[in-house]
C-alpha cells in the first residue's frame, strides 16, 4: 500500500491486522504537515505505540548522514532554508560526498539561488565527472539561466554515458519545456516518438506531448489526438484527463471539457488542474459563482496554479466577455 513516501520518508512500514495499527520509522518533522513543528507538537509515537516526548524520539543530528537525512526531510516539506543549512553541515562533516552537494543544489534551485546551486553542481562533477543525474540537473539549471550552449553540452554528455538509457531523451525534452523552450521540447519529443513507435514508454511520451501542447496552447487538435492515443494505449490517469480537458477547452468544446474535468474529479476529487479547468469552463459558460469557487479551491490546494495559469494564458474569462468575443 503506497501511503505517500515523499512525506513519510520512511524506512519501514508495518501493518498489524491483529492490533489494527500501522507502525513506521520516520526521518524527522511532523507527518503530513508542511509547516515547521509548533509548540503543540510536543509528543510523538514510539515503535511500541506509546506517547513519548518528541525530543526523546528525534535527537539532534550529530553525523553527516543524519544532517543530510534531516535536510532532505526539510526539502520534502519545502523548507529550503532549513534544508540548505543541514546539508551545508553535512558537507562540512563529509566534504567529499557527492550526494550532499547534489541535494543542496536541488534545494538551492528551489530557493532561487542559481549561482550557489551551480557552484554545488560544478563541485559534484569534480568529484564524479561522469554522473548522469548531475549533468541533467546542471543542464536544466543552465536552461533556467537561458544558457542554451552549456545546457546542450551537458545533455549531450549525459546521453553519451554508458549504459545507454533509451528514455533519457524524454527527460531532456521535459527539461526544455520546464524552462519554457517549448519549440525545442516539442521538436525532441516529435523525433523520439517517430523513432520509437513500439516502445513501452510511448504512451507516456504521447501524454507529455499532449500536455505541453495543451497547456501552452500549441496546436490543441494535435494535443487532443496525443492524449486520445495515450489513453488508447492504457494510460488513463487523472493527469492525462486534465491535459485532455485543457485541450478541449482550448478548442472551445466547453461541454466536452466539462465532462472530462468532472470525470477526473470523480477519480481524484482534489485534482488541482481538473478543479481549475472546471472553474474556467463554468466561468466561461456564465456560472460565475460555481466557477470562481472551483478556481479558488484549486489555488488553495495548489497555490502555484494561479501563476502557472497566467504563464500558460489560461486566466479565467467571464461569460459576458466570451459571448462578446464570439459576437453573440
Amino acid at each position: 500500500m503506497l501511503i505517500g513516501d515523499d512525506f513519510f520518508l520512511s524506512h519501514r512500514v508495518m501493518v498489524s491486522r491483529a492490533q489494527r495499527r500501522l507502525f513506521f520509522t520516520y526521518n524527522g518533522g511532523p507527518v503530513f504537515r508542511l509547516e515547521p513543528r509548533t509548540e503543540q507538537a510536543k509528543m510523538t509515537v514510539s515503535a511500541a505505540g506509546a506517547d513519548v516526548p518528541a525530543a526523546a524520539a528525534t535527537e539532534a543530528p550529530t553525523t553527516a548522514e543524519a544532517f543530510a537525512r534531516r535536510g532532505d526531510a526539510s526539502a520534502a516539506r519545502r523548507d529550503y532554508a532549513a534544508a540548505i543549512a543541514d546539508l551545508s553541515k553535512a558537507i562540512e562533516l563529509s566534504p567529499d560526498t557527492l550526494e550532499y552537494y547534489r541535494d543542496r543544489a536541488a534545494a538551492r534551485m528551489n530557493a532561487s539561488q542559481g549561482d550557489a546551486a551551480l557552484a554545488d553542481l560544478d563541485h559534484a562533477l569534480k568529484l564524479k565527472p561522469e554522473d548522469r543525474r548531475i549533468l541533467l540537473m546542471r543542464g536544466e539549471l543552465y536552461l533556467r539561466r537561458r544558457d542554451e550552449t552549456n545546457a546542450r553540452a551537458d545533455f549531450e554528455a549525459a546521453e553519451k554515458l554508458p549504459p545507454a538509457d533509451p528514455v533519457l531523451p524524454l527527460q531532456i525534452a521535459l527539461a526544455w519545456s520546464r524552462a519554457g523552450f517549448i519549440d525545442e521540447s516539442l521538436k525532441q519529443l516529435d523525433a523520439w516518438i517517430d523513432a520509437n513507435p513500439k516502445s513501452a514508454a510511448l504512451p507516456a511520451a504521447l501524454y507529455d506531448r499532449c500536455s505541453i501542447r495543451a497547456f501552452w496552447g500549441r496546436a490543441a487538435e494535435r494535443a487532443l489526438a496525443d492524449c486520445d492515443a495515450a489513453m488508447q494505449r492504457g494510460l488513463r490517469g487523472v493527469n492525462v484527463m486534465e491535459a485532455r480537458g485543457i485541450a478541449l477547452y482550448r478548442l472551445g468544446r466547453s461541454d466536452d471539457a466539462l465532462k472530462q474535468f468532472e470525470a477526473a474529479l470523480r477519480l481524484q476529487p482534489k485534482a488541482g488542474w481538473a478543479l481549475y479547468g472546471r472553474g474556467l469552463v463554468r466561468v466561461k459558460k456564465g456560472d460565475e459563482t460555481a466557477g470562481r469557487w472551483d478556481l479558488e479551491t484549486a489555488t488553495n490546494l495548489e497555490p502555484q496554479l494561479s501563476g502557472l495559469a497566467k504563464r500558460y494564458g489560461l486566466a479565467p474569462e467571464s461569460g459576458a466577455a466570451a459571448t462578446a468575443k464570439a459576437g453573440g
